[in-house]
């Protein structure tokens, strides 16, 4: 097992092309709960320990069962701490975005500014296109039952918003730019369908257990590969060169045959051998017990003439 790998701090591009199984799990679970139902989803949070118990859980593998970690306020608050531990390194809308973000989210033309998050989406690598369509995809949702939840596209941009674009140091300009970040995240909630038009998310980019099984393998050791290469260039043209093992197992010659089982019996021979192996096993089985040897002999003499009966004399 990689001991290295902490899935709830690896970035986007780290799950080889799929989206994150920590937020996909924590989103499916979450939608399992009904968050239509509940007044404050996302503005409330929920019980720290269970927090750090999920985190900590999911930092190591998957998490097959959820019912020890509290209410959906727990969930919901591990969906904004994992963009909120991206944006400490790199967040979902990577730093060099964030001057013109903010420029244009101050110039309050809703039209330019939902050209420019069209634009800003299509810039985006694919893993981080994928991972922020499937967020607003399930935030949308949540904002279309706001008469329950009473959480706007607004109000879920103000609670989620701080960790989706960051500037790459805290000032007390960035600090007065944050609703600029609010807002371009309540957009792409409210106008999810246009802006994130053309991108499908179905199960085929969800991480399955063998996704998991691969990320969780050790690294390879560098050092031992050098070493290998180095071994095969320097005796290439030497009487005996240098094989390593894994191109051993891959030729022909050196690869294990692989035989086709014997036949069955078909001849009387054939089955009369089979019939005496068998008795010959009766026969020790007969012998270990408290059978007297010579009422065992008499049987085994019996049995050898029922299966090969004696020659007639010429």
């Amino acid at each position: 097992m990689n001991k290295n790998a902490y899935f709830f701090e690896m970035a986007p591009e780290e799950f080889c092309g799929k989206i994150s199984f920590v937020l996909t799990d924590l989103i499916e679970h979450t939608l399992s709960l009904h968050p239509e139902n509940y007044e404050g989803v996302f503005r409330l949070n929920g019980s720290d320990k269970h927090i750090k118990l999920l985190i900590s859980d999911l930092n190591h593998g998957r998490v097959t069962n959820f019912d020890k970690y509290g209410d959906i306020h727990t969930f919901t608050t591990c969906i904004k701490r994992f963009f909120g531990k991206m944006a400490q390194s790199n967040p979902i809308i990577p730093f060099e975005y964030y001057p013109a973000l903010v420029k244009v989210m101050a110039s309050r033309d809703e039209a330019t500014e939902l050209e420019f998050l069209i634009h800003l989406v299509e810039m985006l690598n694919p893993e981080r296109k994928r991972t922020l369509a499937y967020l607003m995809h399930f935030l949308n949702f949540v904002s279309l039952h706001q008469a329950k939840t009473k959480m706007t596209p607004k109000n879920i941009g103000i609670c989620i918003g701080p960790n989706i674009a960051t500037p790459p140091q805290v000032t007390a300009q960035s600090i007065s730019e944050s609703s600029y970040i609010n807002d371009a995240t309540a957009l792409m909630i409210q106008y999810y369908d246009k802006i994130f038009a053309g991108i499908t998310i179905d199960k085929s980019v969800f991480c399955t257990d063998e996704d998991i099984a691969i990320l969780l393998r050790p690294p390879p050791n560098l050092a031992h590969i050098q070493q290998q290469i180095f071994r095969c260039q320097y005796r290439e043209n030497k009487l005996i060169p240098f094989r390593p093992l894994c191109r051993l197992l891959s030729t022909e010659q050196f690869q294990r045959p692989q035989n086709p089982p014997p036949p069955k019996p078909t001849n009387p021979e054939e089955n009369n051998n089979a019939q005496l192996c068998n008795l010959f096993s009766k026969f020790t089985v007969l012998g270990n017990t408290n059978v007297n040897f010579r009422s065992s002999m008499r049987l085994l003499s019996e049995s050898v003439s029922s299966v090969i009966p004696p020659e007639k004399p010429e």
